[in-house]
């Protein structure tokens, strides 16, 4: 059980940066300043849906045994 710890947290962090995401599109919507090609070209918002999928994918990949994500995909999300 505690190899799998690291994969549901990994995967806990992508459904966290998910729910941010979600979040502040929410409060653009009811501020009634969302505007979706704006939103989506953010530096931020676009590095933090690809931290999420490479948290998402990592965790996957533990709990089923897999090797880990490259480290090319890794690098580009911290960077």
């Amino acid at each position: 059980m505690s190899n799998r710890i690291p994969g549901i947290v990994r995967i806990g962090f992508a459904l966290l940066v998910v729910a941010a995401i979600f979040w502040m599109v929410y409060t653009l919507i009811d501020l009634g300043t969302f505007n979706a090609l704006n939103f989506l070209t953010f530096f931020t918002i676009m590095s933090n849906v690809l931290a999420a999928a490479v948290f998402f994918e990592g965790g996957r990949r533990q709990l089923v045994g897999q090797p880990q994500v490259s480290d090319m995909w890794r690098g580009a999300a911290v960077i």
